[in-house]
């Protein structure tokens, strides 16, 4: 109970403080802006190596030998997260 507390509090002066853009240019909002993209980012790198795991890695351990090529496209899309 006390992680879905400290989330939600965390969550919300998150959301207030990317609402301070509005006022101006200011310390607050280049903060919030960063840790958007920090997450957005950190969502894509696990969502898509979850999605590589199941559909690619998974195969090539069965024998699929033709996944490989799948895993070669997935390090061209994990380096565009430099």
């Amino acid at each position: 109970m006390d992680q879905v507390l400290l989330g939600l509090i965390v969550g919300s002066a998150v959301s207030i403080s990317a609402y301070t853009v509005l006022i101006g240019d200011n310390p607050i909002s280049k903060i919030t802006e960063n840790l958007y993209m920090g997450i957005l980012g950190g969502y894509i790198l696990a969502t898509n190596w979850d999605f590589i795991y199941k559909n690619a890695i998974m195969k090539i351990q069965s024998g699929q030998y033709i996944y490989i090529l799948s895993i070669i496209l997935s390090i061209m899309l994990f380096a565009r997260l430099k």
